[in-house]
């Protein structure tokens, strides 16, 4: 495979944001407010992480062109649907979830419109078949609007502290 390189850079970047999520976790602000949007940062970084992995051990069994790019599509579709619904289990995070929505639904339309339908609709055109010719040019971009997904979500649980710190203490 000629672009494992890549695959295992984006991995590495994607280990990055899962670093990040987990040594955020360790702060004293464990509000809902923080764990929610910190569990979707480490969520979506293990999504990416899993997804530029699988091509490369996929490529290792034998599997080229069409058959690596379907398998490693259906495979990421299917990671990213388990990322999407299984914390809709959890009671604290789909709370969350619906009332993050309702309160941006700007953000939430943008990132429907202009994240999520970018990287699953090309995909799901792989698995289908539709554009060959593009698949790994598909799946590598589905990869950098995941690692940019996760990115956003980091930088507004960053930037989103409601109570000011107290630095006259």
């Amino acid at each position: 495979m000629e672009d494992a390189d890549i695959f295992l850079s984006i991995a590495e970047i994607a280990g990055v944001f899962v670093g990040f999520g987990a040594l955020i976790s360790f702060s004293p602000d464990r509000a809902v407010e923080a764990r929610a949007p910190l569990r979707t940062v480490v969520t979506i970084g293990l999504v990416v992480l899993v997804a530029a992995l699988l091509p490369v051990a996929l490529a290792r069994y034998g599997l080229t062109d069409r058959a690596l790019w379907g398998w490693s599509s259906g495979g990421f579709l299917f990671v990213i649907w388990l990322a999407i619904l299984v914390p809709l289990l959890d009671t604290e995070q789909r709370t969350w979830m619906k009332a993050d929505a309702k309160a941006n639904p700007a953000l939430t339309m943008f990132l429907l419109a202009f994240l999520e339908l970018p990287i699953q609709v090309p995909l799901a055109l792989v698995v289908l078949g539709v554009v060959t010719t593009l698949a790994s040019a598909f799946y590598v971009t589905a990869l950098v609007l995941n690692l940019f997904e996760a990115a956003l979500v980091l930088a507004r649980l960053v930037f989103a502290r409601s109570e000011p710190a107290d630095w006259g203490s």
